[in-house]
C-alpha cells in the first residue's frame, strides 16, 4: 500500500495522468482484496478520471461494479455492468458483465430479466472460466427462484466444467450452492443495501453514465 501511495503522489507531482490512474487502480485492488469495498469504489472511481484507454476504463468500471455488488448496492453494480455491455469493445468483458447482470437479476427476484440474459448466453461458446461462472450463476438463480431440478442440472454442469479446468473457486461455490438445495428453504430474495454517504455520489455518477449511453 505504501508503494502504491508513493506512485500516486509521484504521478500527481509530474502530471502523469495515466500512471496516476493505474496507481489508484492498484490501490483500489488492494483495498478490494482486504475487503474494504467502499475504499475500493472511491479509489477506482478516481482512477477513471485519468485512464487513457477504453480497455482500462472498462476494467475499472468492472471493478467498481464488483465492489458495489459486494456491498449489496446492486443498482449501482447493475448500472456499471450495463455501461460495459453497451459500450465495451472487448467481447470477453461484455460476456462477463452480462453474467453478473444475470446474477443480479436473480438476487432481485426478476425472473423474466434473468431468463433474458440466460437465453442471450445459452448458445454462446464462452471461454472455460466464463462458462463455469455462467453455469454456476444460472444454477444459483434457479435455486433462488425455487426450481431445484433446473438448479441441480446447471450446478452439476458447473462442477464438471470447474473440475475439467481446475477452477477451484468455481468448484467450491458450485458445490456450496448444491448444498443449499438440500436446505428446507433454499429460495431467498436478498434486500438491496442503500449506499453510504461515502459512495452515494459515485453511485449517482455511474447511474448518469448509464443514462448517457442509453443502456437499458
Amino acid at each position: 500500500v505504501k508503494e502504491c501511495l508513493g506512485h500516486i503522489v509521484e504521478a500527481e507531482r509530474n502530471g502523469f495522468s495515466g500512471v496516476h490512474s493505474m496507481a489508484l487502480h492498484d490501490r483500489a485492488n488492494a483495498a478490494y482484496m482486504r475487503g474494504d469495498f467502499e475504499l475500493a469504489v472511491r479509489l477506482s472511481y478516481q482512477a477513471l478520471d485519468g485512464t487513457e484507454t477504453d480497455r482500462n476504463r472498462d476494467r475499472i468500471l468492472h471493478d467498481i461494479a464488483a465492489s458495489f455488488n459486494r456491498l449489496g448496492v446492486r443498482s449501482a453494480a447493475r448500472d456499471a455492468y450495463m455501461v460495459i455491455v453497451t459500450t465495451s469493445q472487448e467481447q470477453y468483458l461484455r460476456w462477463a458483465a452480462t453474467i453478473q447482470l444475470l446474477a443480479i437479476a436473480a438476487d432481485d427476484g426478476m425472473s423474466p430479466v434473468f431468463e433474458r440474459y440466460r437465453r442471450e448466453l445459452n448458445d454462446v461458446a464462452l471461454p472455460p472460466a466464463l462458462s463455469a461462472d455462467f453455469q454456476m450463476q444460472v444454477g444459483r438463480g434457479y435455486r433462488i427462484f425455487g426450481q431445484p431440478d433446473a438448479a441441480r442440472t446447471w450446478l452439476t454442469a458447473a462442477i464438471a466444467t470447474a473440475q475439467q479446468h481446475g477452477f477451484n473457486q468455481f468448484l467450491f461455490e458450485s458445490e456450496a450452492e448444491l448444498l443449499e438445495l438440500e436446505r428446507p428453504v433454499s429460495r431467498r430474495i436478498i434486500p438491496e443495501t442503500t449506499p453510504s454517504l461515502a459512495i452515494s455520489e459515485v453511485a449517482a455518477a455511474i447511474r448518469e453514465m448509464r443514462e448517457a449511453v442509453g443502456a437499458t
